[in-house]
């Protein structure tokens, strides 16, 4: 599928986009954020959510990919990231790296509330334990439109530019 990427310092649109309205936090909602180690097998079940990206300089910067499933009555938000040790397989395929990132029980929340919200918390937790502040580039995914990854991240750090 091919996707725009959107960048919030320098936004390539000519329109101005509708402002999404997410939706509210469930109450009780609670998730538990730590990178439980990595793995290059993708797991099952995944829907795309978003695509974010930090540039600290030319060759100094982040990207991330995320994912989320259900698994045994928890939502889960999966990180993914291209593997630099080896880049190809042997049909030239780019590979990635997954990492199960953040956890909440499902109760009643939609899976759209629940990555909104995971994703709340993992970049919280990113930005008080790995020093980062908010993202340079973004892409939609199948489930949140780029108006949506951009409101989320605005959730987190209020100070990012809004255009």
């Amino acid at each position: 599928m091919n996707r725009k990427k959107y960048y919030h310092r320098s936004i390539m649109r000519k329109s101005k986009p509708q402002k999404s309205v997410l939706p509210s936090r469930p109450e009780g909602f609670k998730a538990i954020c730590h990178f439980e180690g990595f793995d290059d097998n993708k797991p099952e079940g995944l829907v795309y959510v978003c695509n974010v990206g930090w540039a600290w300089g030319p060759a100094h910067s982040r990207n991330g990919y995320y994912y989320i499933n259900s698994e045994d009555g928890e939502w889960v938000l999966w990180l993914s990231w291209p593997d630099e040790g080896r880049p190809y397989d042997e049909y030239d395929n780019p590979r990635y790296l997954w990492s199960p990132f953040a956890r909440a029980p499902k109760g009643d929340t939609d899976m759209k509330t629940a990555a909104v919200y995971l994703l709340v918390e993992t970049w919280a937790y990113e930005t008080k334990f790995e020093n980062v502040d908010y993202f340079d580039f973004f892409d939609e995914g199948d489930l949140l439109s780029a108006d949506d990854v951009r409101q989320t991240g605005i959730m987190v750090w209020p100070e990012m530019p809004e255009e």
